[in-house]
């Protein structure tokens, strides 16, 4: 018999978003926990953190990436940020997930399609 693939994901910024849009659903789904969070404040990443019973909580974005209990990441951040905690994800080979990348150039943005590891190629 197969083991099951539990996601266990870290979700960088823990703001409006995962509060009350897309984060509720990540513990909804079997297989899916939240296992840590990361916000640059520590009181509302503690307390986030202390409200939603997830174990582990952060203030610095590269410490959630090296947990090793983390697989996944939501990047639940202003859209400005995604492509660097995207990048950062990946490259410590972690799948992320962000509803979309804004690729910023001189005087305009653009939203970009994302092309970011995912689970089928686990």
């Amino acid at each position: 018999m197969d083991a099951e693939i539990i996601i266990k994901w870290g979700f960088i910024g823990c703001g409006e978003v995962t509060e009350k849009k897309s984060g509720p659903a990540f513990s909804l789904v079997p297989g899916s926990k939240i296992e840590a969070v990361m916000s640059r404040n520590k009181e509302k990443a503690r307390s986030y953190a202390e409200r939603h019973g997830i174990p582990k909580w952060y203030t610095d974005a590269q410490e959630l990436v090296d947990d090793p209990d983390v697989n996944a990441v939501y990047i639940a951040t202003p859209p400005s940020s995604h492509a660097t905690f995207a990048i950062m994800a990946n490259t410590f080979s972690l799948r992320s997930f962000a509803d979309r990348l804004v690729l910023m150039t001189k005087g305009s943005s653009k939203i970009v399609p994302i092309f970011l590891r995912g689970f089928s190629d686990a």
